[in-house]
Order: C-alpha cells, then sequence, then structure tokens
C-alpha cells in the first residue's frame, strides 16, 4: 500500500508492498529490472547507486526490538528522481510512525518544495531516531558507572555484558551509514543540483557525528569493563591476602592443638590443673602475638 505526498515534489511512501505496488512502479517510473528486483528483497548492506535518472539508496537503521530486547536492522529503500521520492520499507516501525505524523504540520508544505530538503527530512529523522536510541545506551552506561562505585561489580557483570552486546549490534548496523551518506551527498549533488551539496552535507555531517558517538559508547563501555574488573580483581586480592593471613597467623595454633592428638605415651603438661586451659593458652599465643606484630607493621 503507498501513500503519495505532493506539491512541487511528489513524495512516495510504500509500507509493506505487494505485487500491485510493484506494477504501479514498473508502469509509471524508468526503473532498471535490477532495480526492481532489489526493492522486492532486503538489501545485505547499505548502498548507493547512480542510474541515469535516478538515484538508487538502501539504507539500515537500527531498531530496538521490545519483543527480543535487542537491536535489529531496520531498512528503507529510497528511490529519488528530480522531482519524485519513493521510500519502500517492508515493517513499520515507531519512527516510521512519527515520520508520517510530521506529514500532518502546517509547515510540511515547505519540505516538498525540493528533492534535498525531502530528503533531509526523511533521513534525519530516522538519524535523530538512531541517536534517541544511543542515548538509550549511554543512560545505561551511566547507571552501570554508578552501580560500579557502589560496590557491585559482580552484579553488574551481566548488564554491562548486555550493553556491549547491543553496543555491538549497532556498530554492525550502521557501519556503513556514515559511508554512505557520504556516497550520497557526493553522488546527489551530482544528480540533482549544486544547491542539494547543503542539505546532503547535513546529512552526511550527522551520520559522521553518529558513527563517532556509537565509537565513544563503545570506548566507554570498553573503559567500564576494565574498571570493573579492576576492582574485582582488588577485591579478590583483598579477599586472597585475609585468607592467607588468617592461615598464617592460626597455623602455629594449628600445630599445637593438632600435636596433642598425637598418639604417644607422653604429653606435655597433661594432667595439670588447669591443663586444658593452659594449653589452649598456649596454642592461641603465637598467633595473638603475630597478629600484634603484623598490625604494627601495618600489614593488615
Amino acid at each position: 500500500m503507498y501513500h503519495t505526498l505532493k506539491d512541487q515534489i511528489t513524495w512516495i511512501d510504500i509500507m509493506s508492498p505487494t505485487e500491485d505496488d510493484f506494477t504501479f512502479l514498473r508502469k509509471n517510473f524508468p526503473l532498471h529490472p535490477i532495480t526492481l528486483k532489489e526493492l522486492k528483497g532486503a538489501s545485505a548492506r547499505s548502498k548507493v547507486e547512480l542510474h541515469n535518472k535516478y538515484l538508487y539508496l538502501a539504507m539500515h537503521f537500527p531498531m530496538w526490538d521490545e519483543n527480543h530486547q535487542i537491536g535489529q536492522p531496520w531498512e528503507i529503500d529510497m528511490v529519488i528522481f528530480k522531482d519524485t521520492v519513493i521510500t519502500l520499507s517492508y515493517q513499520e516501525i515507531e519512527a516510521h510512525q512519527e515520520l508520517m505524523e510530521k506529514t500532518y504540520q502546517k509547515d510540511f508544505e515547505y519540505y516538498l518544495s525540493n528533492t534535498a530538503i525531502l530528503l533531509n527530512f526523511i533521513l534525519n529523522h530516522y538519524l535523530a531516531d538512531t541517536r534517541h536510541q544511543l542515548a538509550r545506551l549511554e543512560k545505561n552506561l551511566k547507571t552501570i558507572e554508578e552501580d560500579i562505585f557502589k560496590g557491585k561489580q559482580q552484579e553488574i557483570i551481566s548488564a554491562l555484558s548486555i550493553t556491549k552486546r547491543d553496543i555491538l549490534n549497532f556498530r554492525l548496523i550502521s557501519r556503513y551509514l556514515a559511508e554512505e551518506m557520504c556516497s550520497l551527498n557526493r553522488n546527489g549533488s551530482r544528480f540533482l543540483d549544486e544547491s542539494a551539496e547543503i542539505y546532503l552535507g547535513d546529512i552526511e555531517g550527522e551520520a559522521t557525528s553518529i558513527e563517532n558517538l556509537i565509537e565513544n559508547i563503545k570506548d566507554t563501555a570498553d573503559s567500564l569493563e576494565s574498571t570493573n574488573n579492576s576492582l574485582l580483581e582488588q577485591k579478590i586480592n583483598s579477599l586472597t591476602k585475609v585468607f592467607t593471613v588468617i592461615s598464617f597467623i592460626g597455623w602455629p595454633t594449628l600445630l599445637i592443638i593438632s600435636s596433642y592428638q598425637m598418639n604417644v605415651r607422653f604429653l606435655p603438661l597433661i594432667g595439670l590443673p588447669y591443663d586444658y586451659f593452659i594449653i589452649l593458652g598456649i596454642a592461641f599465643l603465637p598467633s595473638l602475638i603475630l597478629y600484634i606484630y603484623l598490625k604494627i607493621k601495618k600489614m593488615l
């Protein structure tokens, strides 16, 4: 099903295209058979192709899947003529619905006055949605950072791993975005006119900014993971030190008490009045001396 918006520029938006929609495109627009074939299926990666009479774009944007709690690629295909823009996608997402709602605003006619302006409007909307989703990842990392320094190093390992997975998905989905926006700026300015460079360059700049933001978020996550691992290691070392000291201090006591469990004829102090307390005192005295010594040396 397609939706048409028309002024000086015509915008045809096709959502979940049927065979009738492709028949409409084939009859009304000079599309190459290869382009039609690519429109009928998912593209492996983002691309910009310059043809004699039109530009063909296949763009992938990250989409948050609430059901599976993971980032998924969402593809939008665009065919750009000098006076017509065709957008096509197979899955309706919230960002697309919000874009369609903007078409009912009073000032929307301005975006239909020029092809480059319309492209700027559409693509910047999806880039803004990508930035909004990245803000969610930044918020997660901020929460993780606070928990790390609250002593919750063990608890946040799972949350940090999930966030790093989401960042990786965003990087994989968006890895060609800035490159293809640069290609769109270069080919679009040549195909449309030189004035288009202002609007297409703005899109390229925003895509590059998002690419840099993703890298910054990744670096932040790596730094937090490194910090968390260091603090965990410090905790483990502290516990190891405590248990080592306890073993060292308790060793003389254990040795003396164990010696009284030997099956021999003569054991010192056995049979004396209060022999139990005397032996117990002698057993704990070396440990007490070691403890005081280590405390004075500030080793505890």
